[in-house]
């Protein structure tokens, strides 16, 4: 399985996940030697390597019938999801080209930081 974060190089403070940099939890927190940070369920702690979990393969992304949804890609067009059908497009009221229908973008945020724990174990042992 190819790593999308083998090639992404992120500034001091964050982390990649899915190719993207975002704020690394573990930022700043200095762990006695032997242990490395991760995140749990919302907080940060020191562990040691024995501690951690094993290492699985990501987590498929949940089912998800909006992702086939033709609304993103039309902003050059000026065209937003319709509220009335579910694959027919309008023009953006606002004409600000906003194409975005941010509940089909943000559906994918909880599986993304459910992973984010081993992307960051990851990126620290490299």
């Amino acid at each position: 399985m190819n790593d999308p974060c083998a090639s992404a190089r992120c500034e001091v403070g964050f982390a990649c996940v899915f190719e993207a940099c975002v704020p690394d939890p573990c930022a700043g927190v200095r762990c006695p030697v032997g242990q490395v940070c991760t995140t749990g369920e919302g907080d940060v702690q020191c562990l040691y390597a024995e501690q951690l979990p094993p290492r699985a393969e990501p987590l498929p992304l949940p089912p998800d019938d909006d992702l086939d949804r033709p609304d993103v890609g039309f902003v050059d067009q000026g065209l937003r999801p319709a509220d009335s059908g579910r694959d027919q497009l309008s023009p953006s009221p606002a004409g600000d080209g906003c194409g975005c229908d941010m509940r089909t973008s943000m559906s994918v945020w909880p599986s993304i930081f459910a992973l984010l724990p081993l992307v960051i174990y990851r990126a620290r042992r490299r």
